[in-house]
């Protein structure tokens, strides 16, 4: 019998691997729902592969489950068989789940970790009222259906203890647990071990449990109303229920009897009552009241400040947009908010370092990955730690929904320097909602600082040295290059034309070219990506890069970019990108490599580039007839048609336009190798490298 199993979990593998074929995927259920249900006068029922059946045909579905487990449907309520038609888990239950399933409330609990081998039975999956049980895959019930969630694990030499919480209502069930009348609370300390779910001896009805931060020790925390006490899990030690609140740090409990945590417990509960009043406990950082003052202490060092307000930095969360970092939280928490008379905010260290100064309502913190998403490069990362830069200062405005207010504008880096100052003048005059506001796009560079508005309300650039807006508009947007250099765009609605200007590092102006509607997406398609843009002298063009070095000399008619993204791996990488250049010379044209040498020599009337995956293809026009060469000036196709040649997108083919007719298809006829062969010509063998197509002799 246990044959029987083998090509049903097999199957399940696949299922949830996320294999692309889909077709197959629901093929292959077909044939194995065959092979092992049966279905009699409209019910279903469990069979092996010799047809022998396992169990009656009662269920009004039957599917997979998990290894040598079968979910069953029975009257709209779900169940567990197993590969012998032995039931594991009673068809009674609104859903059964296993630990690969979602769960609504479980979202701290790595149950494919901790809860693997175990089935979760449902009777309420509403995701505020979320309720199951859990059994074993023997099919013995381990948790009656009272668990609303796990809330906190902890593993403990071996032994991996949970809190759960509990939902106390179970409609229609009556159970034991442990051969005892069940107890519920609302909070419940439970041990896992050997696969068993064990109460442990805190098991009244408390308001809080929590498990705390303590190295080589199992301590919990119990409350009961406004009360609490601490419990060792080992020694089964436990103090008096009399504290309100409680920190760690530095593997001692900081209890609160009222208002400060002035109760210090070691990890055996010995206390000791601290002569200094501490209101608070934040990132290794105590809190000291003193007067109307608060005062800072780090390893038994006070600051010599004290302010009537401290508080510890915080990030600014942009309405979802922030990530957790651990870098940069712990960047924050050498930061404090403070303000010497009440209502203004500046920004201090520990060691006394203002970094702001109190004058402003609100501060706001970022990363410079978060704030200046479009410009962020990682390539640069280095720089921007050198030069502070990795986190972002920013004082006195509100980040609305649709709106920001600033009555000046400054950027100061982690180290405290102003890198950005837009006084009330500068910053009223240049700064709209609109290329400015919250739904503004911004970049940061070793020289400029610049703000957009993500369609075609305007921009400002700023420069960082001298301290000046340099470049401004109350039209278009201005966004950075990925390869390098500054982009500017405009639409002229009336005139339905678009102006693409491309400025180097320097901001100063390569290249502009006005196109009609139709063309833009081609423009947008070649050029931005390149690393290199035109110029133009004595009515010739050349290439110039980013940098302003002239790669290129004028000395074309004509040069057409074109970026190629070859297919790595089965998948296209933006980084997968090969720039070549159609140029153009007293009438005849060529190709030139992305090192600008000649790889197609100049003697075509015409070339164009034909988008395909595979391999960069050319069509080439010659006495006027059209063939098909390769990049590195393979001819794949004889220069004999009166038709142009196209590559169809569908098919995969290069065809005669008007013809209906393949003059070139590429197949495999050995993956591992990477050879191909072309259908029209069998013989012909090629091999594709990084988008260059190579004829095997």
């Amino acid at each position: 019998m246990k044959v029987l199993l083998i090509f049903p979990f097999l199957f399940f593998i696949i299922c949830i691997s996320g294999q692309r074929n889909r077709e197959a995927e629901d093929s292959a259920r077909i044939i194995l729902r065959q092979k092992f249900f049966y279905e009699e006068n409209g019910k279903f029922g469990l069979k092996d592969s010799l047809c022998k059946k396992l169990t009656h045909a009662i269920f009004d579905n039957i599917d997979f489950f998990d290894e040598n487990l079968f979910v069953v449907e029975k009257n709209s309520l779900f169940g567990v068989i197993n590969h012998l038609g032995k039931t594991i888990v009673p068809a009674q239950y609104k859903n059964v789940k296993n630990s690969k399933s979602y769960f609504a409330n479980d979202n701290t609990i790595d149950k494919e970790k901790y809860l693997k081998d175990f089935i979760f039975s449902y009777t309420n999956e509403d995701m505020y009222e979320e309720q199951y049980g859990i059994y074993s895959k023997d099919g013995k019930i381990l948790y009656p259906p009272i668990i609303h969630r796990f809330s906190e694990v902890k593993e403990y030499k071996n032994i991996v203890y949970f809190i759960v919480i509990e939902y106390p209502k179970i409609e229609g069930f009556s159970v034991k647990y442990n051969e005892n009348t069940l107890k519920v609370s609302q909070r419940r300390l439970v041990k896992l071990e050997n696969n068993q779910f064990s109460a442990q001896p805190i098991q009244v009805d408390y308001d809080g449990l929590g498990f705390l931060p303590i190295k080589n020790k199992n301590i919990l925390f119990y409350k009961e109303g406004l009360k609490g006490g601490f419990y060792d899990m080992e020694t089964k030690q436990k103090t008096e229920r009399k504290y309100r609140y409680y920190q760690v740090l530095n593997n001692k409990i900081y209890a609160a009897k009222e208002i400060f945590y002035n109760y210090i417990l070691d990890e055996n509960f010995n206390e000791n009552i601290s002569k200094d009043s501490i209101s608070n406990i934040k990132n290794g950082f105590i809190y000291l009241k003193e007067k109307g003052n608060f005062r800072l202490m780090s390893n038994g060092i006070k600051s010599k400040f004290s302010y009537p307000f401290i508080e510890q930095a915080s990030h600014y969360f942009d309405y979802g947009n922030y990530f957790k970092n651990e870098n940069y939280e712990n960047y924050l928490s050498q930061l404090f908010k403070f303000h010497p008379d009440k209502g203004k905010y500046g920004l201090i260290d520990f060691n006394g370092k203002i970094f702001v100064e109190p004058k402003y309502d609100i501060i706001n913190i970022y990363p410079l990955r978060i704030y200046v998403g479009e410009s962020y490069n990682e390539k640069l990362e280095d720089y921007y730690k050198k030069n502070h830069l990795e986190y972002l200062i920013i004082p006195g405005g509100f980040f609305g929904p649709e709106s920001v207010y600033f009555n000046e504008f400054k950027i100061i880096n982690s180290v405290g320097e102003e890198i950005v100052y837009l006084d009330k003048k500068k910053y009223d005059r240049y700064a709209t909602d609109k290329n400015f506001g919250r739904y503004s796009k911004k970049g940061v560079t070793k020289d400029f600082f610049y703000s957009s508005s993500n369609y075609q309300d305007g921009f400002l650039v700023y420069d960082i040295k001298s301290k000046e807006i340099i470049l401004a508009s109350n039209k278009g947007s201005f966004s950075l290059r990925k390869n390098n250099g500054f982009v500017r765009r405009f639409y002229d609605k009336e005139a339905k034309e678009n102006t693409v200007t491309y400025y180097s590092n320097k901001l100063s102006k390569l290249y502009e070219e006005k196109t009609a509607i139709k063309e833009y997406d081609e423009i947008e398609r070649s050029v931005i990506k390149s690393k290199e843009i035109y110029f133009f002298k004595n009515n010739k063009v050349g290439l110039i890069d980013f940098e302003e070095t002239k790669v290129l000399p004028a000395k074309y008619d004509n040069i057409k970019i074109v970026n190629f993204h070859y297919y790595n791996n089965y998948y296209r990488s933006k980084e997968d990108l090969i720039t070549s250049f159609i140029v153009t010379k007293n009438g005849k044209v060529g190709l030139l490599n992305d090192a600008y040498k000649k790889v197609i020599p100049l003697q075509y009337d015409e070339i164009k580039y034909l988008s395909n995956p595979y391999f960069e293809a050319y069509l080439v026009k010659k006495n006027n007839k059209y063939g098909l060469v390769s990049k590195n000036n393979l001819l794949l196709v004889p220069i004999i048609y009166e038709n142009e040649i196209f590559f169809d997108s569908e098919r995969k083919s290069f065809d005669i336009k008007n013809e209906y007719k393949t003059v070139f298809m590429l197949d495999y006829i050995q993956p591992s190798k990477n050879i191909w062969f072309n259908i029209i010509n069998e013989n012909n063998r090629y091999i594709i490298t990084n988008g260059i197509i190579t004829k095997i002799e």
